[in-house]
């Protein structure tokens, strides 16, 4: 896209869920701070939340305490672990400058934002062979997430199959 289009200013959320809340907070500082060297990406302004314990209704807590007992009585063997607990969740708020609308999409495909808000300009001109190579990018990634996606569903039935023949349910075709 050429230079002399306008800048495009747009605001957005990225969030974060994790645990421990100093990591988390951490690692959601770096992110912010990698975003900002991203190529044509100019921040201008951010605000990283304090994290916050995921609460949970009492209904969740019933589900969730019958997985955690489950899990532990399943891998008493590899020693005691913490399930669904102690999660935190943070967020931040960012205000960045664009180069060009392929920036912009290349953020939000690669850093995931929960929510974007373009504030300026108010309308686009996009001519054919820039929303070309656009949609071209996006096509791609589409494409490399169906291979991937494909990729695990193999890979898992592999692992099944596997499960089943070590635990007997399954003979062996080899």
């Amino acid at each position: 896209m050429e230079d002399d289009r306008p800048k495009i200013e747009a605001s957005f959320i990225i969030e974060m869920l994790g645990r421990p809340a100093e990591h988390l907070k951490e690692t959601l500082e770096r992110l912010v701070e990698k975003l900002g060297t991203e190529k044509g990406v100019n921040l201008t302004g951010r605000k990283i939340h304090e994290p916050k314990e995921v609460e949970q209704n009492n209904e969740q807590i019933k589900i969730d305490e019958k997985i955690k007992d489950k899990i532990k009585s399943e891998l008493k063997d590899v020693g005691k672990m913490e399930v669904l607990s102690d999660i935190f969740t943070t967020f931040a708020e960012v205000d960045a400058e664009f180069d060009s609308l392929e920036s912009l999409l290349f953020i939000a495909f690669n850093y995931m934002p929960s929510h974007i808000q373009i504030t300026k300009p108010e309308n686009f001109f996009i001519r054919n062979e820039d929303l070309d190579v656009l949609l071209t990018n996006i096509i791609l990634r589409l494409h490399r997430y169906d291979e991937i996606a494909k990729r695990i569903t193999i890979e898992k039935a592999i692992l099944e199959n596997k499960l089943k023949e070590l635990s007997g349910k399954k003979k062996s075709y080899k």
